[in-house]
């Protein structure tokens, strides 16, 4: 009778330490798949941080070529005669007399990744997913 009791009580501990072991394997499993997530996470953003730093390289050369095509353009006009002058965004061209010849403000560039809807909406107009009650 006590062979049966010993072996009871040696499968009943067995069994909690087979509990036990499934616990904290689980747990540590579980950690180093998070790890290797957050790793994963840190070297994609990583890398996109990396690919707008170029854009933004590249944005800015490109700026440069556009102010000095901009500059060409307004030196060969005063060569002809006409004056450009701009002012944010208002852009005044006149003759060396002074006679103004165009006042024009730039016109505004519209994100091509917005939708449509979201383009030509005014900005103060109710928003018509809400529904009232």
């Amino acid at each position: 009778m006590a062979d049966v009791n010993y072996a009871y009580a040696l499968s009943a501990l067995v069994g909690v330490c087979a509990i036990l072991g499934g616990f904290l394997a689980f747990r540590s499993g579980r950690a180093a798949n998070l790890t290797n997530i957050q790793q994963q996470t840190i070297t994609a953003l990583q890398m996109q941080i990396n690919s707008l730093k170029d854009k933004i390289g590249e944005l800015e050369k490109e700026n440069i070529l556009q102010r000095d095509t901009m500059d060409k353009i307004t030196s060969a006009l005063k060569q002809k005669g006409l004056i450009v002058t701009i002012d944010g965004d208002m852009v005044v061209i006149s003759s060396k007399g002074g006679a103004e010849i165009s006042a024009t403000r730039a016109r505004q560039i519209i994100n091509p990744e917005l939708p449509a809807a979201k383009r030509h909406a005014p900005k103060n107009a109710p928003n018509s997913s809400k529904t009232s009650s």
